[in-house]
């Protein structure tokens, strides 16, 4: 008997959720719903397994704001779709050009942390168990080319994975052209993001030009590949596994154990050419050190290696973050920050220079912080004056400096503990339109010039 592409479709997913035990008894599950064919046809099979697994279904939108009249309109779409099917949805508008111009990252970057940050937070308050985002075979493919590319190692061949803390990927064994036809086949509506067809982006680029080419060769490569990357990922796990178990001087030990060694411990992306630098150091035993990063270096010791900040770096960081309302907690917990637009006491709030207060009315879009970039200043007095001049003016230890947040809004700073406001920000009386960011640092270092904790 002949079985339409819906159903066969379906039993893909329903063998992914089974086999990689995606649900796990989860009652909430919400869909990252972009509007476009593979979020549409995600959003569609999950409404039809909920009561097979007995959960409910929600859906976040974001509105990146990248394509402007663009984004509005896929931002209606989904409320529409959301509003005609009876399903929850949470929609954020975030101007990720601006996230991307104060954070120094690419657009496509900046979008993906913004994305994910915003589930994360809406996940949270709402008791939501999972967030299921829409990547299929072809997306792995190009994951997993993109990473072979830039020289990445084994783990980059593994792809993306099934699951990853909340976030689950029931289509990873779906094509996308088993997607448009799911979508043909029932009659589905999507929008189409424009940037999709052009060339700007490296994985447009993987995806109209390097994955054709390999289709060609062999028509059955996205779910060959498919395939192969679960035996990478095995492999991936047996290795790092075996690494863990090693320590201190391992330049005796097989080079495939020291360089999936290296890549465990290494905090940020390395490349294969560094890694095999790094590993040719520890087995001939000199000491060397290998630039990894702006912000990190890996030192080679008598047939060990450790990653290291740089000086100007030493310590900890906190990390780029969108703050919501409530309690933000960053650098593991070393930096907690609260967020919220009902000071009790105006006069006290300002004494404190650990709480900072800002005009809401002038800012658009996300407030969020990040760790200081080097030549960044902030206007005080009528003053432009480098952040970093006014750390080492406050005699705040090296050490803490990366733990103290850049408060931003669009493309500007806005403010810096222990430093001050900028004045376009600072209100001037004790008016309603302001918000309060408290920071509670879980340190006890005193700046010299007025005992302020860091």
């Amino acid at each position: 008997m002949y079985k339409k592409v819906s159903d066969i479709l379906r039993l893909k997913v329903i063998k992914t959720i089974e086999g990689h035990n995606l649900l796990n008894g989860a009652n909430r599950v919400m869909v990252g719903f972009s509007g476009g064919a593979d979020s549409s046809v995600l959003l569609d099979v999950l409404l039809s397994l909920r009561k097979r697994y007995g959960f409910e279904v929600s859906a976040v939108h974001i509105n990146h704001k990248i394509r402007g009249k663009e984004s509005d309109s896929d931002e209606e779409f989904v409320r529409q779709v959301c509003r005609n099917r009876g399903i929850t949805l949470f929609v954020e508008q975030i101007d990720v050009p601006a996230l991307a111009k104060v954070s120094k990252a690419s657009l496509e970057l900046a979008a993906r942390e913004a994305r994910y940050s915003t589930f994360f937070d809406i996940a949270e308050k709402n008791s939501i168990d999972l967030i299921a985002t829409a990547h299929n075979a072809n997306d792995n493919a190009e994951t997993a080319i993109f990473n072979l590319v830039r020289g990445s190692a084994l783990k980059g061949l593994c792809g993306i994975p099934y699951k990853r803390g909340k976030i689950i990927r029931p289509l990873l064994d779906v094509t996308r052209e088993e997607i448009e036809d799911y979508a043909t086949e029932k009659g589905i509506s999507y929008v189409t993001d424009s940037t999709n067809s052009e060339d700007l982006y490296t994985r447009n680029k993987i995806r109209h030009t390097v994955l054709p080419v390999l289709k060609e060769i062999n028509p059955s490569f996205i779910n060959a590949f498919t395939r192969q990357s679960v035996l990478f990922e095995k492999i991936n796990e047996y290795l790092t596994g075996q690494a863990k178990e090693i320590s201190g001087d391992i330049s005796e030990k097989d080079e495939v154990l020291i360089l999936q060694y290296i890549y465990n411990n290494c905090p940020e992306f390395l490349d294969m050419e560094t890694a095999e630098k790094i590993s040719k150091a520890v087995r001939e035993k000199t000491n060397r050190k290998f630039a990894v990063s702006r912000n990190l270096y890996a030192v080679t010791d008598s047939g060990s290696v450790n990653f290291r900040s740089h000086p100007e770096n030493n310590g900890e960081f906190i990390e780029y973050t969108r703050l919501s309302t409530g309690k933000n907690i960053l650098a593991g917990g070393k930096v907690v920050i609260y967020y919220n637009n009902s000071p009790k006491n105006f006069n006290h709030i300002n004494k404190n220079s650990t709480t900072i207060t800002l005009r809401s009315d002038i800012i658009n879009g996300a407030v969020f912080v990040r760790p200081r970039n080097s030549g960044d200043t902030l206007r005080l007095n009528g003053i432009t004056k480098s952040i970093k001049k006014e750390f080492i003016n406050k005699k705040i230890p090296l050490k803490y400096r990366g733990l103290i947040p850049i408060i931003c809004a669009e493309n500007e700073i806005i403010g810096v503990p222990f430093i001050g406001i900028a004045d376009k920000y600072k209100p001037t009386t004790d008016k309603r339109d302001i918000f309060t960011i408290v920071f509670d640092f879980q340190y006890n270092v005193k700046t010299e010039k007025d005992g302020d904790s860091v």
